[in-house]
């Protein structure tokens, strides 16, 4: 009996490390892909490290590739504010809410090879510190695609 308990707890431990160690954004600014600049690839989309902060600091824009098959209509996102230290970036700390979308500003609809503007909407911050960063992290399963693909208006002879 008391095999089977601790048994039992050593499972449970196991599964809730095992979701702990998937939650942590363990280098994302490090897997920056060399051939395409400054993307860095997240499954079907991938995004520019540059990014734009308000000066509010209530939102964050991010450029965007999708490299899914189909035309992007949400998207969402992990936003992490972290520091860079001497051995690599340190104190992730979560600025969003994941649950909300990110708003298309810029380069919609956001077609398949196409690179888009996206807004993400920031919890309130504090005030900003020397050598802060922000980075993202987004799941396969937070990026979803239009149910009908937006219609491809012809261009106009000049």
């Amino acid at each position: 009996m008391n095999s089977k308990k601790s048994s039992l707890y050593f499972k449970t431990f196991c599964l809730f490390a095992a979701m702990l160690l998937w939650l942590v954004p363990w280098a994302a600014p490090a897997q920056v892909s060399d051939s395409e600049g400054t993307f860095v690839e997240q499954g079907p989309v991938a995004f520019d490290t540059e990014y734009q902060l308000a000066e509010s600091r209530s939102s964050i824009v991010f450029k965007i590739r999708n490299d899914g098959p189909r035309t992007i209509s949400h998207l969402y996102a992990w936003i992490y504010r972290y520091e860079e230290g001497p051995n690599g970036p340190i104190d992730f700390r979560l600025v969003n809410n994941p649950h909300r979308s990110a708003i298309l500003i810029e380069g919609g609809p956001h077609r398949s090879g196409k690179v888009a503007q996206w807004r993400f909407t920031l919890n309130d911050l504090e005030l900003a510190q020397a050598g802060e960063k922000f980075t993202l992290k987004i799941s396969p399963k937070s990026v979803f695609y239009a149910h009908l693909e937006p219609r491809v208006l012809p261009s106009t002879p000049e």
